[in-house]
């Protein structure tokens, strides 16, 4: 299995299709090196620099034809006075991304020389600094991309940090994407990109993640840049595709988190993700897999960590060979979320998944809608599958969608869409995209047309919810279960079933179903160094005190004596039950003195 991570947001070229490359990022300078005039401006009019004048190249530039090749004629290196970015960026607004993409480069003219070319976010002092850097460093004859931060931010002795391997050698023929984000309120810088290797000891997911305390070091905003380059010889060269930077408002909801798999048909147990998470978020999986298979495993994927979490929704939608899967659980307190996957030896499949964190700042998250489409005869005729999403008013939030397909391409439409984790020839992809007001999302893939195969498509669409309180989290439970009309107080029973909704709350049961009455406790009698006892275990739920929910066993010598008591009720233990999200709670009672004694279990409810 391969396993990938981003923070904020995926690293891939696709989301750098556009200038401001998805929904809630906007662009401060954005060079897209298309017009290929004799100066390079930003979308915003701001000069990219005399380096970059087309007669400083050595190589004649096509117009219009969307790159620009980047070799120059005053060897061997260049530090140009810093420039104004277009307006200046208030770091503690939200996150800040700068992002570099090349389509080739030609390094070989001299191996020795250690050639570099970067491009630098300045404080308004000009002297603290933020960027990537592209190099052949040392004497490896390979191109790696670098995080270059200054030492007075990180307290290290090197301002240059590596992150992943592109080349391992000293040319570049396909598309890479760098980027470099600088995150205030998590004081960390974060750099990924479509490496061709890093290390997972050093590099984790391929994400590098640098601690910056910013306000400590009184960085507060970045007003200046600075592209240069160094060590080159004549007739080395980069086509370069695009220089942005971005920036994004924390306010909203969006995916703070992603961390993808690819699992090969193997057998396998993998705690493939540990995701930060904070009271109100929604951590998502998505899985697109070539077979059915993993839909006959009970406990496919588990959530665990230090974090409450609430139940877990799972659904799959079954094409006529490939299925698709999600996965969504509310979180409840701070700490950390761990997602496995256990794979048995006689359900293996070739799949992407990917797990993210989904956070408002409205303090939670709501399902807006769940859709999906797909070929359910091996007799395939379409050329398009259109997965809508219907809101029903204007909203504006995030949606994930896993599609599969025997097809040999299958490609979203939307221009957002970012494809975080991708697998096969017969690919299965898990992507993600914002939205802004919106009544209904449409997306529509399509596959190739030489060879019209068994595709389907899943997905799920948030908004922002209210704040997560235990009244919330209460009111999430019966509109999730069936409907019980107005009977929502705490001490009604809609189903009759002997459970008031209070309860059914707290045992997992479905306020509106009879059948369905949750993990009810579980009452014996039995023996321990030669007393005898009667003994309850009851489920509770591990985010209880997050709900405001408390039990309390009781004991009696009658069920008609109005002095029920907890004293004399001895408390065994608490632990994992088996059951996801819930604890078995174990008391007992002696009943050596008297033969008659009972046990109750009262639920409370703290708002």
């Amino acid at each position: 299995m391969k396993v990938s991570s981003r923070w904020i947001a995926v690293f891939a070229v696709a989301m750098l299709a556009g200038a401001t490359a998805r929904a809630n990022w906007q662009s401060v300078d954005t060079w897209d090196m298309e017009g290929n005039e004799e100066r390079q401006l930003s979308d915003n009019g701001t000069d990219l620099g005399d380096i970059f004048a087309t007669n400083s190249q050595q190589v004649a530039q096509v117009p219009d034809d969307g790159t620009f090749i980047f070799s120059p004629s005053n060897l061997p290196k260049a530090y140009p006075a810093k420039s104004d970015l277009s307006s200046p960026i208030d770091l503690r607004d939200g996150v800040v991304r700068i992002s570099f993409t090349m389509t080739a480069a030609d390094w070989t003219a001299d191996g020795s020389l250690n050639t570099k070319m970067g491009f630098r976010l300045y404080d308004d002092a000009a002297s603290s600094y933020m960027g990537v850097e592209i190099g052949d460093i040392g004497t490896t004859d390979k191109i790696f991309a670098y995080a270059k931060v200054s030492t007075d931010l990180t307290g290290g002795s090197k301002d240059n940090i590596k992150a992943g391997r592109l080349s391992n050698t000293l040319e570049i023929s396909t598309s890479h994407t760098v980027i470099l984000e600088i995150d205030y309120a998590n004081n960390e810088v974060r750099m990924g990109g479509d490496w061709e290797w890093y290390d997972d000891e050093i590099l984790p997911g391929g994400v590098l993640t640098i601690p910056v305390d910013f306000a400590a070091a009184g960085i507060t905003s970045i007003s200046k840049f600075q592209p240069y380059y160094g060590n080159w010889s004549e007739g080395d060269q980069i086509t370069i595709d695009q220089i942005a930077v971005l920036k994004r408002s924390s306010e909203g909801i969006h995916i703070v988190q992603q961390v993808g798999l690819v699992s090969k048909n193997s057998a396998e147990t993998n705690t493939f993700a540990s995701l930060s998470v904070t009271n109100g978020d929604c951590v998502v999986v998505g899985a697109a897999a070539n077979n059915g298979k993993w839909a006959a495993v009970s406990n496919l994927l588990t959530f665990s960590g230090s974090a409450s979490l609430g139940s877990v929704t799972h659904t799959n939608l079954a094409g006529s060979g490939p299925r698709s899967y999600l996965w969504y659980v509310p979180v409840s307190s701070t700490g950390t979320v761990d997602v496995t996957v256990s794979i048995p030896s006689d359900n293996t499949a070739y799949a992407a998944v990917s797990a993210y964190v989904i956070r408002s700042t409205s303090g939670g998250v709501k399902v807006l809608d769940i859709a999906g489409v797909g070929s359910t005869t091996n007799v395939v005729t379409d050329l398009a599958y259109t997965n809508i999403f219907e809101f029903g008013t204007a909203s504006t939030g995030v949606f994930i969608e896993a599609a599969a397909t025997y097809a040999t391409t299958i490609d979203s439409e939307n221009p957002d869409f970012e494809e975080d984790v991708v697998s096969g020839t017969y690919p299965r992809k898990v992507g993600s995209a914002e939205f802004a007001d919106a009544a209904s999302i449409t997306n529509i893939w399509t596959i190739d047309e030489a060879a019209k195969r068994q595709t389907v498509v899943l997905g799920v669409a948030f908004e922002m919810g209210g704040p997560v309180t235990p009244t919330s989290l209460y009111e999430d439970f019966l509109a999730e279960g069936t409907d019980v009309g107005s009977a929502t107080g705490m001490e009604e029973d809609p189903d009759g079933d002997g459970l008031d909704n209070l309860t059914e709350y707290a045992f997992g049961g479905d306020a509106g179903d009879p059948a369905v009455q949750g993990n009810v406790p579980v009452e014996s009698r039995v023996s321990d160094g030669g007393s005898d006892y009667i003994q309850l275990i009851y489920f509770e739920r591990t985010d209880a005190a997050d709900r405001g929910l408390a039990s309390i066993v009781e004991a009696a010598t009658s069920l008609t004596e109005p002095g029920w008591s907890s004293g004399g009720v001895e408390f065994v233990g608490s632990g994992p039950s088996g059951i996801d999200g819930y604890d078995a709670v174990t008391n007992r009672i002696p009943v050596d003195a008297e033969n008659t004694k009972f046990l109750r279990l009262q639920v409370e409810f703290t708002p």
